[in-house]
């Protein structure tokens, strides 16, 4: 059950199809640590034989080796790829996991599955610091429960088990953030575990009960890793199922044997089942790793090869770790006594301690990088927040539809000409740019995040997005297309191949209102994000310098043809005017000069003039590039329109 558990977590995380609902291998493994370590300690309550110091040991003998390798091996990564900013945030969270708090640290962060998640190496340690916070309390629990009520355990723990899913019920509507990170939300999971570990499902005694529990409780588990994605409101009522389905498996094999257990006592799965915990350590950061800076393969992490590749890794790293590093602690004639278990532990945490503390301390050591790289890597974390006017006329998934400021957003101004913005975050990045080049227009703004301007259907199904694009759209529409008038729409987003015909109604609109328009196509996009290619060029000389050829082969070439098509569907049948990215930016009257001359195989250039790179992620401009790209409408006669 360990096997199935850490495949679907793993198989989810590398995005692989059909495993989109894999994080339920997490609550799995929640039953099977309650189920485990519950039976054992109140084997001992019951013997009065308990032992904190002894418990202790165990899980630092389980949990610490393996993880402290991890960090190690980790940090010494994050040292050398890690651009400052983001070595001091990594640097924060292992102190977070060595203190077992790193579920309070990400959920101050944000979303387990925000875009950013992708890039933070040890986001997967929040489950241990749930487990670990969750056995600091247990026996305290139980040492009450055994000294004042011990004829009250049942009672107790299924009371507790039952006021924490119903919060975590509640919570995942209020703030599904704290329902998914906040061990008190967590700790049914671990509870259901402790009570099939005392009261077995007798009724199972029978064969086909056996083989129909178990059978059901599989399948209600590879149910829910295919069926659920990051949409399913979890974990809440959700995660019933997958935990319901883990207790009946333990319940079946509690009494006998079954054709399940058996299945799941194969050998491959057996030995996955071993190096379980190792596998869960590892394959995260490698996946991190590859997703920031393609240090197992020249290609993103979504590509079929690269998955496999990083899959295979992470099992044999999951294997030699176990092997090496969590036999050796736990059993056999290397096993350490329990002075010695901690005095190394100890040392090795503070070793950790230590060197994140000068990353910080340093404000992320800048001097250990190359100082072009340095440069690029900045925009990494570049903050859009104030020139997009986030928050106010640029609606994010974290924002109410309340957000929008009307009054600021779509304020007329008396003497100019009032153009309005239109669309997503590629309409968003074009702000800064209009209004430092068109200082006579008064550029009015309403864009939200993935939302395209047709069909009121945002790019991407998660909450925040829906709620913000249909408000956005129904408000236009609604109430104030019908009372005002802009001089001119600029829209701009991430097209598709059905934008062709979805747009139409949009277009048809604004010619009855005589509102004139001018379309940007689709956006010059890589499939990684562009300063992350372009460190990957420098570091490993992929071309030489002033190549880039490397970059190349990730750009996304099916805008180019989705590009001309537009462009023919804006002159003969929609007759508006059009601006195409790549003739403005790819023929070559755009981008740095001198030393930092670099250029794709199309000619599109990876530098703006000041040598900052054209994009700051995979498909938005930097600042400079803004402010470039609208000096280029407006050399090119192509704003203010006519």
């Amino acid at each position: 059950m360990r096997a199935v558990a850490v495949l679907l977590v793993v198989l989810n995380h590398l995005q692989f199809r059909h495993a989109d609902g894999g994080y339920v291998g997490v609550d799995v493994f929640f039953v099977i640590s309650g189920y485990l370590i519950g039976a054992s300690m109140i084997a001992e309550f019951r013997r009065d034989a308990f032992s904190l110091a002894a418990f202790y040991e165990r899980r630092v003998r389980r949990i610490f080796p393996a993880l402290l390798a991890m960090l190690f091996f980790v940090t010494a990564l994050a040292w050398y790829y890690l651009m400052p900013s983001s070595l001091i945030d990594y640097s924060k969270s292992a102190f977070a996991a060595l203190g077992s708090y790193s579920n309070f640290y990400f959920w101050g962060q944000g979303g387990y599955f925000d875009a950013p998640s992708a890039t933070k190496p040890l986001l997967h340690t929040w489950s241990l610091a749930v487990e670990e916070q969750f056995y600091l309390l247990l026996p305290l629990v139980l040492y009450f429960i055994f000294r004042s009520m011990p004829s009250k355990l049942r009672g107790t723990l299924w009371a507790l088990t039952g006021l924490t899913l119903a919060l975590a019920i509640w919570f995942v509507h209020v703030s599904p953030s704290t329902a998914f990170f906040w061990s008190p939300l967590r700790a049914w999971e671990l509870l259901i575990g402790v009570l099939i570990s005392q009261y077995p499902i007798r009724s199972l005694r029978s064969r086909l009960g056996r083989e129909l529990a178990a059978a059901a409780g599989l399948i209600a588990i590879l149910s829910a890793g295919v069926l659920f994605s990051s949409t399913t409101p979890f974990p809440g009522f959700a995660a019933v199922l997958p935990c319901a389905g883990a207790v009946l498996i333990i319940a079946a094999g509690q009494v006998g044997n079954s054709v399940t257990a058996s299945f799941l006592a194969l050998p491959p799965l057996r030995f996955v089942g071993l190096i379980s915990y190792s596998l869960y350590l590892w394959h995260w950061p490698i996946y991190v790793f590859q997703n920031t800076t393609l240090i197992l393969s020249p290609y993103p992490s979504w590509h079929r090869n690269t998955k496999l590749c990083i899959l295979s890794s992470s099992l044999l790293i999951a294997a030699l770790s176990w092997w090496l590093v969590e036999t050796p602690f736990r059993k056999g004639r290397w096993k350490p006594n329990r002075r010695t278990l901690f005095w190394i532990n100890g040392l090795c945490a503070t070793m950790l301690v230590c060197i994140c503390g000068m990353a910080v301390r340093a404000k992320g050591a800048p001097s250990r990088l190359r100082p072009e790289i340095a440069r690029v890597g900045a925009f990494l974390s570049l903050d859009t927040d104030a020139a997009w006017r986030a928050h106010q006329c640029f609606l994010l998934p974290s924002d109410s539809p309340s957000a929008f400021r009307q009054d600021v957003c779509l304020k007329s101004v008396s003497g100019k000409k009032n153009y309005l913005l239109l669309g997503d975050s590629t309409a968003a990045h074009l702000y800064p740019g209009l209004i430092r080049t068109f200082p006579e227009l008064n550029i009015q703004q309403a864009t939200a995040a993935s939302c395209l301007p047709y069909d009121e259907t945002p790019l991407r199904d998660l909450p925040g997005y829906q709620s913000n694009c249909d408000a956005m759209w129904h408000f236009l529409h609604d109430s104030w297309y019908p009372s005002h008038r802009p001089d001119a729409v600029i829209i701009a987003a991430m097209w598709d191949g059905s934008s062709l015909t979805k747009l139409t109604p949009e277009i048809e609109l604004y010619h009855r209102l005589n509102i004139p328009v001018m379309l940007l196509g689709p956006v010059l996009g890589f499939d990684i994000p562009l300063p992350t290619l372009i460190i990957a060029n420098l570091r490993h000389q992929k071309g030489g310098r002033s190549s880039a050829d490397y970059i190349s082969t990730h750009m996304i070439s099916e805008n180019v043809s989705l590009d001309t098509k537009m462009r023919q569907k804006a002159d003969f049948s929609w007759h508006i005017s059009f601006v195409s990215y790549f003739e403005e930016l790819c023929e070559g009257r755009f981008g740095a000069t001198g030393e930092a001359v670099w250029h794709t195989s199309n000619g599109c250039p990876i530098f703006a003039d000041n040598g900052d790179p054209l994009l700051f992620d995979m498909h938005h401009f930097t600042p400079a590039t803004s402010a470039q790209f609208a000096e280029a409408l407006r050399r090119d006669g192509k704003l203010p329109l006519r």
